[in-house]
């Protein structure tokens, strides 16, 4: 009797552990899809629709040429290459001009960001009329005005990230003894065997719920030499809550190309 309970015991024991590492295993798994694309998830009518686009009241009162939209992810995807088409109407609804605006940041699912758009003089609003995005090995095109979408496919990328993914950075953080307060600094190191030119980090400023509201751009002015460390300067707006290191772009001198690191979804582009 004695020996049957401790069996039993044990068997318990070992249920609980198996049960607790499938779950571990599982959160590991979802974390990393976050990350990864799904080779086999495939657009259809329904998710190609993957952009919830809403217009938001002018923060600006002194510069009504200014307007804001609001745009999330709601796929389960990740998404590249974001741009909008729009167009600027007046108060009568006559188109005056139409316009592209590249977003300067990939979305993961769920994730949001407030885009600016100047427009012109005299113009009442703007009107997205159809977004743009690439998943996988499709570029996806969506005509939110005639509710349509259009599905091109597009060579497939066979540049490993590791082999370009050459910078390291540290957490950004505040420069103690400036007169300003949202002064913020960034190391920045070259583990390359080659100089690195034309150094550009993206910075995203996020607010309270983790929504981007603006993408920085901070330059390095100086060829970065091999094994070299710089610090480099950014100034944060106000409502910067949060921030996240998005992506980095250089000039290979060697390979003659510009190389961009996107460390949200974890790819490389290449241009020569």
């Amino acid at each position: 009797m004695y020996l049957k309970n401790i069996c039993l015991f044990l068997i318990i024991i070992s249920n609980i552990f198996l049960f607790s590492g499938c779950e571990t295993k599982k959160q590991q798994l979802e974390k990393k899809a976050l990350i990864e694309l799904v080779p086999s998830a495939e657009i259809t009518n329904e998710t190609a629709r993957a952009l919830e686009i809403d217009y938001v009241e002018n923060d600006y009162a002194e510069n009504e040429n200014i307007k804001k939209i609001r745009i999330k992810n709601i796929s389960d995807f990740n998404l590249s290459n974001i741009s909008i088409k729009y167009n600027e109407v007046d108060s009568n609804k006559n188109i005056v001009s139409s316009s592209e605006n590249f977003l300067q940041m990939s979305l993961m699912p769920s994730e949001v960001i407030y885009v600016e758009l100047l427009c012109k003089n005299h113009i009442d609003d703007v009107e997205v009329i159809t977004y743009n995005y690439t998943f996988n090995e499709n570029k996806v095109s969506v005509d939110i005005k005639n509710n349509k979408f259009t599905i091109t496919k597009i060579k497939k990328e066979t540049n490993d990230i590791k082999d370009y993914d050459v910078l390291t950075t540290s957490d950004i953080y505040k420069v103690q003894d400036n007169k300003e307060d949202n002064v913020y600094e960034i190391k920045v190191k070259n583990l390359s065997k080659s100089d690195l030119g034309n150094i550009k980090i993206k910075v995203a400023e996020l607010n309270e719920e983790k929504e981007c509201i603006k993408v920085n751009d901070i330059i390095a002015y100086e060829v970065l030499k091999s094994l070299e460390e710089k610090k480099l300067q950014i100034i944060l707006s106000e409502d910067a809550k949060y921030t996240e290191l998005i992506g980095y772009s250089y000039d290979n001198i060697s390979a003659k190309a510009n190389i961009y690191i996107d460390k949200k979804i974890g790819k490389v582009n290449i241009n020569k």
